[in-house]
Formats: structure tokens, C-alpha cells, sequence
């Protein structure tokens, strides 16, 4: 939790004011750790078939609360890019604004991934349709490829490149 409100006072949201940005800042960390939190145990366990159920019951709780959380965590991060851009030119004028969108991008893979477990994956494991496992468990690995390159992302973002001015 510390490290979640670290992040309010470092970054590329300090020095702004703090409502909306913090606040915004907070959920989308928030949000984006508890999903990133879930990929390797959900992963870890597929490998096994005695679990599959178990996963399958946990995926689908998951996706539902998912439903909520991730338009939250998508609105909190447009919050925080309308809060540091003074202009929406400068998402293609901009180094920063093209590393953002090029950010976009891949969090728009990433809800493809998402609709995919969601709405094919996990229902075919609810119906105990076990062949699928591998298929979530490879959709599981490229989020978690996804995450990282939003990591990489966002460390270039709020380290190596500059607001617009």
C-alpha cells in the first residue's frame, strides 16, 4: 500500500495539482497491480488439471469484478493524460504524446486479450472444456508480455521523456 501511495508524489504527476491527477493516479495504479498480480498464479496453475475448475470459478469472479475495475482504471488513465497534456496535438506532436499512444496500443491488445478469456476462454473451462486451459494459459502469458511493455512504457514516459510544453 505504501508503494501504491508512493507513486502520488513521484513521477510524471508531481507537481500537478492534486485533484483529479492524484486521486486518478492512485485507482490506476490500484487497479493495474491487482490485475497484474493475478496473471501468475491463474498461469501456475493451469499446468495443473486438477485445478482447472478452481481457476475457471476464480477467472470468472475475476472478469466480472473486471467489468467494473478496468473502465475505471482506463478513465483514471485518461484523467492523468489530459491532466499532463495541455493539448490533444500533442499526442502525435510530442515524443511523449507518441510513446503514450504508442502506450494505447497496446493497452488495446491487452482488452482484446481481456475480451478473449473473458467472453471464450474461461466460459469454455466453466464448461469443463480442458483443451482450452492452454489456450487461456497462452492468452495469460502475452498479458503478461503486455504488462511489461506498458511497464517499459510508462518507465520511459515518467523518466526519459518530457512533458510537452
Amino acid at each position: 500500500m505504501l508503494t501504491l501511495i508512493s507513486f502520488l508524489w513521484v513521477g510524471h504527476t508531481n507537481g500537478i495539482d492534486f485533484f483529479p491527477t492524484k486521486p486518478a493516479l492512485l485507482i490506476h495504479v490500484t487497479v493495474f497491480t491487482f490485475w497484474i498480480g493475478a496473471l501468475w498464479p491463474l498461469y501456475r496453475l493451469l499446468d495443473y488439471p486438477e485445478f482447472i475448475t478452481e481457476v475457471a470459478v476464480i477467472s470468472h469472479k475475476f472478469g466480472r469484478l473486471a467489468l467494473i475495475m478496468v473502465p475505471i482504471m482506463l478513465i483514471a488513465g485518461g484523467i492523468m493524460a489530459t491532466s499532463l497534456l495541455s493539448h490533444p496535438t500533442q499526442l502525435f506532436t510530442s515524443v511523449y504524446g507518441i510513446t503514450l499512444m504508442v502506450k494505447i496500443l497496446v493497452v488495446s491488445f491487452l482488452m482484446i486479450l481481456a475480451s478473449l478469456n473473458k467472453f471464450r476462454f474461461v466460459p469454455a473451462l466453466l464448461r469443463n472444456d480442458t483443451g482450452s486451459a492452454k489456450k487461456f494459459q497462452q492468452s495469460i502469458l502475452a498479458e503478461a508480455v503486455s504488462f511489461l511493455a506498458i511497464l517499459m512504457l510508462t518507465a520511459i514516459i515518467t523518466g526519459a521523456v518530457s512533458l510537452p510544453h
